[in-house]
């Protein structure tokens, strides 16, 4: 979708009108003017609603060209929590996938700073609000998780004028590392004699396809493909299409629940007998892993499973990347533990070659002695 429009700016010089062209690209909104004759500029809108676009185009170009903004042009008594839920979910509902964990999250972010007027939230109130989550002993991604809203929140208020700046730009998130954990084969088969039912079927099904909870949890009937032994995936975190080859055990389990589909009619593959999707599944999978012995395990690392033994296997982390649905290789090979055996082999080639190189160069060093006496 595209629009042209025009508006009049003051400047030093008297009013200016400013042509401009307001455009989508992958589903974002984009703004193009001329700065001075011969400076294009292109600028992100940061929005997918085309309304919301046309309303903030304004404000942006005037930042852009360094101009003054009025200080606030909508209620300045605004409260936090208002704006979250009066302003910022009805517009911008359509950045994320689920509408139902943003709002979940926001309420609990607005316990804490929803009574504060939007202008006067402040560095310090992040702060405190941080340290606050670190009391309570949440983990350093749940905390930066948390940091992400409320810079996308406030960045959003600060585009549409509500503040002047960004108090979150300026806070550091918290230093995580890089998960390695993954199920050795003697825990997945551990943990698939605890399981029981819809459980122990997307066990299967994520770690031999690598698929995230949220894909499980949604996938339908129509995304999957006996024919072809394939799994179509529309939804994903990247935006892009995803498609799985479909493994002989995970085949066999979606053709059985294919036949209990014509029976019930169920829409989602992984369905409650009135047909719809489970919400979640932390408590029963939270329950099988006791039972079965298996600590620090989450059902992300179930994803990371599937990545180490297919690395192992093949060796093609191209191909890995694509299955996962990674936006790089970096990420890939973010996932994958270098294993202790494999840190030995390479200590040993390595000792071999010093001690060698560094007994070539003592002999070296001998000869140049008998030589110079």
């Amino acid at each position: 979708m595209k629009e042209r429009c025009y508006f009049e700016i003051e400047t030093k010089e008297g009013l200016v009108r400013k042509d401009v062209l307001i455009f989508e690209r992958d589903g974002r909104y984009w703004v193009k003017y001329y700065r001075q004759p011969r400076n294009r500029r292109r600028l992100a809108l940061h929005t997918c609603n085309f309304n919301t676009a046309k309303a903030v185009v304004k404000d942006t170009i005037l930042k852009d060209m360094g101009l003054i903004v009025e200080e606030f042009k909508k209620n300045p008594e605004l409260l936090f929590e208002a704006f979250v839920f009066d302003v910022y979910l009805v517009e911008c509902t359509d950045r994320y996938r689920s509408k139902y964990k943003i709002q979940s999250a926001l309420k609990v972010i607005c316990k804490t700073l929803g009574k504060l007027q939007i202008k006067n939230v402040a560095k310090q109130d992040i702060l405190s609000y941080k340290e606050k989550l670190r009391k309570e002993k949440k983990s350093p991604d749940s905390i930066n998780k948390v940091l992400s809203i409320l810079k996308a929140v406030l960045g959003y208020a600060k585009m549409t004028g509500y503040i002047r700046e960004n108090p979150v730009e300026a806070i550091e998130k918290v230093k995580t590392y890089q998960r390695k954990r993954y199920l050795k084969l003697e825990e997945y088969n551990r943990l698939l004699l605890t399981a029981k039912g819809y459980l122990r079927e997307m066990i299967i099904t994520a770690v031999q396809t690598g698929m995230r909870k949220a894909e499980l949890l949604g996938l339908k009937w129509g995304s999957v493909d006996l024919v072809n032994k394939i799994l179509t995936l529309e939804k994903t975190k990247s935006g892009y299409p995803r498609y799985i080859p479909l493994t002989s055990e995970v085949f066999e389990l979606l053709t059985k629940k294919s036949f209990e589909k014509q029976t019930k009619y169920h829409d989602f593959v992984f369905a409650k007998d009135n047909g719809k999707p489970y919400n979640d599944i932390k408590k029963c999978f939270k329950k099988a892993l006791e039972t079965a012995e298996i600590d620090n395990f989450r059902w992300h690392d179930l994803r990371r499973t599937y990545a180490v033994y297919f690395a192992r296997a093949t060796g093609d982390l191209t191909t890995l990347k694509e299955n996962l649905g990674h936006s790089s290789l970096k990420v890939t090979q973010g996932y994958l533990p270098v294993p202790l055996e494999q840190q030995k082999s390479g200590t040993r080639k390595f000792e071999l070659i010093f001690n060698e190189e560094k007994k070539q160069s003592d002999t070296n060093l001998t000869q140049n002695e008998v030589l110079a006496g």
